[in-house]
């Protein structure tokens, strides 16, 4: 079935099977074959490739994806896609799709085995955007390239600098796993129904080895996240706060002056490596690892 991109396709594939998008489940579909196209050229796909899509939703990427790829594994939650799936992906042989909710899915087992890459293409759901890349980046070893559409606030977070109001944890945790490129804006004008924010397409390549060096990477996110919980307080308050079950003030700010930080900076104005000094600091000087509450 072809030309899934044109608005009066999508308007009448609808129609005909009585379904109207819902806005929880991020059901915007793309009607703009050059963005389309983008996607696809940014994830280099060759026959050797397992391509891993969440949220199909009416086939428009999935078939590109089956064109180029080798085998397509699609995951839809939405059971009332069934027979609009059936329809647009009837000649697609490489495709395996399966009705469930990415967030409980098996990943490990739907990729282990295949020999040749895996890739991540996918127009995400809003909702589920962040938790489920950090989820497939630090739990999902197979897959080596992401190629996703988020929206654009998203995108500016998990791009953002030091200093920056979109700086946080989600920056953080994404510097720590893969190196992060913007490959085009996506106005909301290419969608039906339009939702209410523009977006982006990111690529997301994961890192061979950790760009900082740190003797425990659950202490590291861990601290990253204390520290940002309480982002308006200075890295003594809210670290004092957030971890005085686990350190005294005097633990930290030891630890702060250790690595080179003045107490009074916040967290959002520390980037990856100062964090990875602190987390070093923090954890050879109480003795090494994570004290349990």
């Amino acid at each position: 079935m072809e030309g899934l991109y044109k608005p009066s396709t999508v308007q009448d594939l609808l129609r005909r099977h009585g379904i109207r998008p819902r806005r929880a489940l991020g059901q915007n579909f793309l009607v703009d074959g050059n963005i389309l196209a983008r996607i696809t050229g940014a994830a280099a796909l060759a026959p050797e490739d397992l391509v891993v899509e969440v949220g199909p939703g009416i086939g428009t990427l999935t078939r590109e994806l089956c064109r180029k790829a080798g085998r397509v594994l699609a995951i839809e939650r939405d059971l009332r896609m069934q027979p609009v799936l059936a329809e647009t992906l009837a000649d697609c042989p490489n495709l395996d799709l399966r009705f469930a909710d990415a967030m409980k899915f098996d990943f490990t087992g739907a990729v282990a085995g295949h020999a040749g890459r895996v890739k991540f293409v996918s127009n995400l759901p809003y909702n589920i955007a962040t938790p489920l890349l950090l989820d497939l980046l630090y739990g999902i070893r197979e897959i080596g390239l992401y190629v996703v559409m988020v929206q654009k606030e998203l995108a500016d977070r998990f791009t953002a600098l030091p200093g920056c109001k979109d700086y946080g944890a989600a920056t953080l945790k994404m510097l720590y796993r893969c190196r992060v490129e913007r490959v085009i804006s996506v106005p909301r004008t290419v969608f039906l129904p339009p939702p209410q924010v523009d977006s982006a397409v990111l690529r997301l390549v994961p890192q061979v080895a950790p760009p900082v060096d740190v003797p425990d990477e659950r202490f590291l996110l861990q601290l990253i996240e204390t520290a940002f919980a309480q982002r308006r307080k200075t890295l003594l308050n809210a670290l004092g706060a957030g971890m005085e079950a686990m350190y005294s003030r005097e633990d930290i700010g030891q630890a702060l002056a250790s690595a080179g930080i003045d107490p009074g900076r916040r967290a959002e104005t520390l980037g990856l490596e100062e964090f990875a000094a602190l987390a070093r600091a923090l954890y050879m000087g109480t003795g090494g690892g994570v004290k349990e509450e």
